[in-house]
């Protein structure tokens, strides 16, 4: 029922993710604080749960547009499950706000391919990076990507090479500008790199271990699976294809340089580990097996909220 529901790529889907997804921030953020809203929390709160759905309509056009998977729902299907699965990370708007960033940049790379605007692409995506390191240091490793998809890009000129930086110079001025003006100081640039925490206390909760460990088989036995299908892939498919996992490896060490280890972290490589676990299941010959699947994902979450 799920296989066939999720199937298809139709608006009805995307509204029952977004639905899910509203309920599974607010459930999130409230339980157990006992906070007192007032119309400037509840503004506060509609702002950052638009953001994660916003994300979700990001993450949707980007695999349509640029044919990363078949016309389903498997990958935002996949996003929110994961999320929910980590509901912390709906708590720290911080990450939410760098995530839609890096998911902006991550459009416009992905689009390189098509040979068009060429250079507006490169430099939008450098600037969204540059924002987004403003907010998450660890961010300008999303340069890698970048960096990646420009060299191996058809007709690549020297002069692309040179537009990243350029848009990250661009924001680091406005940045020096503007504290210059506010605070009179420089001395914001001295804190922008953060201590790498090694503490990982925040994560002795069961419902934290139950979720991270499930996504780290999924993380793993896909991209694997990934892997020993690349000989299989259309050359002309191929380097999003590789792409997808080069973001996913550098999410992943983004999520592990982070300031404060709380598991909200590994919203990074949510995102890329939907695109690569939906196209996993679209390999799936067996629709029982595909089934227990998608039952399992979506009942999972539900069930560690209310431990």
């Amino acid at each position: 029922m799920l296989t066939s529901f999720f199937g298809k790529s139709t608006p009805i889907n995307f509204l029952i993710l977004a639905i899910y997804l509203f309920a599974g921030y607010f459930f999130a953020t409230f339980k157990g604080t006992g906070e007192l809203l007032t119309i400037e929390k509840i503004a506060i709160h509609l702002v950052f749960v638009g953001l994660v759905i916003f994300s979700l309509f990001l993450l949707d056009f980007m695999v349509k547009k640029n044919d990363l998977s078949r016309p389903n729902s498997y990958d935002i299907l996949f996003f929110v499950c994961f999320i929910m699965l980590i509901p912390v990370v709906l708590t720290n708007e911080t990450l939410i706000f760098t995530n839609v960033l890096l998911l902006m940049a991550l459009r416009r790379i992905l689009s390189l391919y098509s040979e068009k605007n060429t250079e507006k692409k490169i430099l939008d995506a450098s600037l969204y990076i540059s924002l987004a390191s403003l907010f998450y240091f660890y961010s300008l490793f999303f340069f890698i990507v970048l960096f990646l998809a420009v060299v191996r890009k058809k007709h690549t000129t020297y002069k692309h090479v040179f537009i990243p930086f350029a848009g990250f110079l661009t924001v680091f001025v406005l940045a020096v500008t503007y504290h210059f003006i506010i605070n009179d100081s420089f001395s914001w640039f001295y804190s922008w790199k953060p201590e790498i925490s090694l503490d990982f206390s925040s994560y002795n909760k069961i419902t934290l271990v139950i979720g991270l460990s499930i996504i780290a088989t999924f993380l793993l036995w896909t991209t694997f699976f990934r892997l020993i299908k690349l000989s299989s892939i259309a050359r002309k498919e191929r380097p999003n294809y590789l792409l997808i996992i080069v973001v996913l490896i550098v999410t992943l060490a983004m999520a592990l340089f982070s300031e404060e280890k709380t598991a909200a972290e590994f919203l990074f490589i949510m995102a890329p580990l939907a695109i690569i676990t939906a196209n996993y299941i679209e390999k799936i010959n067996e629709f029982w097996f595909r089934e227990l699947l998608l039952w399992a994902i979506i009942i999972t979450p539900v069930m560690l909220l209310f431990v």
